[in-house]
């Protein structure tokens, strides 16, 4: 399983969390916009991505960064994100990848 954690920030204990109930060829896989991010230390992978703000060039670097990592699940952790994502649902799922969100 690949899980994506989108702007995952400072949130290094959700993907210890998760790590605990995945198996060692499970990858998690953090986005950002900032190489500071502290949580990217959790992470297998880590990619910045542009800023959520910029809806169209978030949504096309996500998708692509979905596709080909072979995302299976998608979190976010920013309300913002959350927006841009829930437009974009059926182009995940049209790629495999299960939008997690609220």
């Amino acid at each position: 399983m690949n899980l994506l954690m989108s702007c995952i920030g400072r949130r290094s204990y959700v993907a210890q969390y998760f790590r605990a109930h995945l198996s060692c060829s499970d990858r998690i896989i953090g986005t950002s916009n900032t190489p500071w991010t502290p949580a990217f230390l959790a992470c297998d992978q880590c990619f910045l991505l542009p800023s959520y703000s910029d809806e169209d060039a978030y949504g096309a670097a996500l998708l692509d960064l979905c596709e080909r990592e072979r995302i299976d699940a998608l979190l976010s952790f920013m309300d913002q994100d959350v927006v841009v994502l829930s437009g974009l649902r059926h182009e995940l799922q049209q790629r495999g990848t299960v939008p997690v969100l609220p």
